[in-house]
């Protein structure tokens, strides 16, 4: 009896090892930037997959202005298809990545256009898969919005973005119409007590709907800074503050975009929670049933995410900049309600990369994303998690065992 019941118990605590936080994903290291004309640091945004090629940006280069490229998802092949310089109109420091209509990638610079150089206050521009065709379409100036920090979105033949400044100095959301080269400033935020202020992220589309987050302004208390989630039309209009948060249990600070499944919008603060590490919230398009699924900082976690989230099946993934066994960031998963949460890696700041600050693309059961530090080079690099078998599965296993131990007493 004593006999089945430690076997029992042994086989108990087996199992628990496969659940939850203990769970470890195959990690695939795809390049390491050098710093020279491949460039170095990515940023913001995610890698953009076309088949069996990836497209990003990085924010530096061997001339200081950053670089378009492509590779192959299996890591060969990297290419430079453009490499910024100073040179008016050209953008100088791309911190977002891309986003790919038919054969044209599009996205924005911070600095550059047409002032030129770190004078500059921001481009969008486009290029071509091949590395042909590059053109400024649009320079930014301190008339309207500036400096964008966040990846393009692109619904038919119109772009949309945010910048980090304005004419009010506070942010801007903006649309692009590619065919008629149209700039329009949709909304400027005004801050505190009835706006938002500084997006950092990229925006969300639905319907005729506009969905983002700004890192500061709100209306919680007094001259509160934390942060607001937001919805704005296509056109402009109907601005609202969905979400203000109050720096507390609900979180702060929000980096990214949102990920919108079903009526729920999916997001991340980079700090606030329990631990003022950080959060995983949900928050129903009208602005109701606000919920913090999850708050960063505990031993085995990790902390500040940067990002945005990726749904694959019912599992949100995800990367934080810090956090993990030696605090150089994770790649993560979470249930969309909050339970499950599981660092499938932890980064070593060595050659496999540190302090992600992007998003994840998943292509079937792998993750493709990139850290903006680290690698052989300490210029970052581009890496793949596969996303391992459902530990349900080992429990249903474990169970049989369970029963045959309990059925032979």
């Amino acid at each position: 009896m004593k006999r089945r019941q430690l076997q029992l118990s042994s086989l108990l605590v087996a199992l628990s090892l496969f659940g939850g936080h203990g769970v470890r994903a195959q990690f695939s290291l795809l390049y390491s930037f050098s710093g020279g004309t491949d460039g170095k640091n990515p940023y913001y945004g995610a890698p953009v997959i076309d088949g069996s090629t990836l497209y990003g940006t990085v924010n530096l280069g061997a001339n200081g202005g950053g670089v378009v490229f492509s590779m192959n998802t299996n890591g060969t092949g990297y290419t430079a298809l453009h490499t910024f310089t100073s040179t008016a109109p050209d953008g100088y420091q791309p911190l977002g990545s891309v986003v790919l209509s038919g054969s044209t990638l599009y996205g924005t610079t911070y600095y550059g256009g047409g002032a030129g150089g770190t004078s500059g206050n921001g481009s969008i521009y486009s290029v071509n898969v091949d590395g042909s065709g590059y053109q400024t379409l649009y320079s930014f100036s301190t008339g309207a919005g500036y400096k964008p920090y966040s990846t393009l979105i692109m619904n038919g033949s119109t772009l949309y973005g945010t910048t980090y400044y304005s004419s009010g100095g506070l942010g801007s959301v903006f649309s692009f119409d590619t065919t008629s080269s149209s700039y329009s400033t949709l909304y400027n935020f005004t801050g505190y007590p009835t706006s938002g202020s500084r997006p950092l992220g990229a925006l969300t589309l639905s319907g005729s709907t506009l969905y983002g987050m700004a890192i500061h302004g709100g209306t919680s208390s007094g001259s509160s800074t934390d942060g607001v989630v937001f919805k704005l039309g296509t056109d402009g209009s109907g601005y609202n503050n969905l979400v203000n948060f109050a720096g507390v249990s609900d979180g702060a600070n929000p980096y990214g975009a949102l990920t919108l499944v079903g009526s729920t919008l999916y997001g991340m603060t980079r700090l606030g929670g329990s631990a003022n590490s950080g959060t995983v919230f949900s928050v129903n398009f009208d602005g109701s049933g606000y919920q913090t699924l999850y708050s960063f900082g505990g031993s085995d976690s990790g902390a500040n995410p940067n990002g945005s989230l990726t749904l694959v099946g019912s599992t949100l993934y995800g990367t934080t900049k810090s956090g993990g066994s030696l605090n150089k960031g994770t790649v993560f998963g979470i249930n969309l309600d909050g339970s499950g949460y599981t660092t499938l890696y932890s980064f070593t700041g060595g050659t496999d990369g540190a302090s992600p600050l992007g998003d994840l693309t998943a292509v079937g059961d792998t993750l493709y994303g990139w850290t903006s530090a680290g690698g052989s080079a300490n210029g970052g690099a581009v890496f793949a998690v596969t996303i391992p078998e459902p530990s349900s599965c080992l429990l249903i296993a474990g169970g049989l065992v369970i029963l045959s131990l309990l059925r032979r007493r």
